[in-house]
């Protein structure tokens, strides 16, 4: 019987397992060191037979300050695995830097970097050597997977775990932008804007907002050429769930603003807006500085 590969081709039936007793005795030492491997897996908390949810990320970190090709990524753990619902492997400690300027490990999976597009970043890892690493995936305004779901795996890495779904600029460098947990902050950007009265209509802010946002939050910003009562409202959806309101009246040439949160997104990349005025020529914008995933 071959030497095992990785701890996953072990059998709980003792008769199952390598050696068979016919190899040769000067394998002995493989053999002895391979399930010594396994054994320092299991004393390193690498490996949970009953273990969390895959996916599962304890105070991820990530900042973007300045725009860069580059960005560190750090979590106390992280859970990765093969499949859901299969074995799961615990990263501890986890401190690495990805560079989208190139491909492979901690670096973005094949291709390029996607021009004013996102990137998703999945943590993986390599039960048999025990190393994890970062990898960047393009998502052209598709929903990314939990686990790696493409075809370019770096060599011996079985495992990962999606992160983060941040944005890149038209250099294909990471936005200005913060991590922490699910939550990803941005720099205000305008999700919509209209000068008149609307009623639900549907906005779909594919720029700025990636396809995995399940919320959103920002601001709400109202004014008129002249003395009006302004109302702006944002929801999830048609049947208007999930209210978010301003109403004010203002006088000539004001502009009133007001920040929102927890606007669930419902359907991919799109909320619906209803706006209203009582006079002068209205302007009504909706910004998000942020969403989760």
């Amino acid at each position: 019987m071959p030497i095992p590969s990785s701890i996953n081709d072990l059998s709980t039936t003792a008769g199952s397992n390598s050696p068979a007793g016919s190899e040769s005795p000067s394998l002995i030492d493989d053999y002895l060191r391979t399930y010594a491997s396994y054994i320092a897996q299991l004393r390193d908390g690498a490996l949970i037979k009953s273990s969390p949810v895959v996916g599962t990320v304890t105070n991820l970190y990530m900042t973007v300050s300045a725009a860069s090709a580059s960005a560190a990524v750090a979590a106390d753990e992280i859970i990765v695995g093969t499949t859901l619902g299969a074995t799961t492997y615990r990263l501890a400690n986890f401190s690495k830097t990805i560079n989208l300027a190139t491909t492979g490990i901690n670096a973005m999976d094949t291709g390029t970097a996607p021009v004013s597009g996102w990137v998703a970043v999945y943590a993986i890892y390599n039960p048999t050597t025990s190393v994890s690493a970062l990898l960047g995936v393009a998502s052209p305004n598709t929903f990314m997977p939990t686990i790696y779901g493409g075809a370019n795996m770096p060599s011996g890495y079985t495992t990962s775990a999606l992160l983060t779904v941040v944005p890149t600029n038209a250099s294909s460098q990471f936005k200005i932008c913060s991590v922490r947990g699910r939550k990803i902050g941005i720099q205000l950007a305008q999700a919509y804007t209209v000068t008149g009265s609307v009623s639900n209509q549907v906005v779909t802010p594919i720029t700025v907002i990636p396809a995995n946002a399940i919320e959103a939050f920002g601001e709400l910003q109202v004014g008129s050429t002249g003395a009006s009562a302004l109302t702006l409202a944002v929801f999830s959806d048609t049947a208007n769930i999930n209210q978010q309101i301003l109403s004010i009246s203002v006088g000539t040439g004001q502009s009133v603003a007001s920040n929102f949160s927890g606007l669930m997104i419902t359907t991919k990349q799109q909320f619906v807006a209803t706006s209203s005025s009582t006079g002068g020529s209205p302007t009504f914008t909706v910004y998000f500085s942020g969403y989760s995933i």
